[in-house]
């Protein structure tokens, strides 16, 4: 899938116009714009590239790399980062701070 096709998905996916298109990407040039998703497209600069992905929330790998089809879900958490989430649901962030800071081998540690 090539990056019009993705593009022209994310912005259907919004529910946007190829007219506000333009404007949710905060370009002035709509032309670029219909140039990125016209039959022939033109290839966007990295920095427009960039500023699309950052929009749309999606890595600037699967917006550049035409075997990738979907968008990668976020980064497996470590077990102990699933521990500390774990934690703050159940105590709350106060609670769940000050019982990691009295924790022996605690990062920071209570005087």
């Amino acid at each position: 899938m090539n990056f019009k096709a993705k593009l022209d998905q994310l912005r259907s996916a919004r529910k946007l116009t190829y007219e506000t298109l333009a404007e949710f990407l905060g370009h002035q040039d709509k032309g670029k714009v219909q140039g990125w998703l016209a039959p022939k497209p033109s290839h966007p600069r990295l920095e427009d590239a960039l500023i699309v992905a950052r929009k749309f929330g999606v890595p600037l790998e699967y917006l550049a790399d035409d075997e990738t089809k979907t968008i990668p879900g976020p980064p497996k958490l470590s077990r102990d980062r699933q521990d500390i989430e774990k934690l703050i649901e159940v105590l709350g962030e106060s609670e769940s701070l000050r019982r990691l800071k009295g924790s022996p081998g605690a990062m920071f540690p209570v005087s």
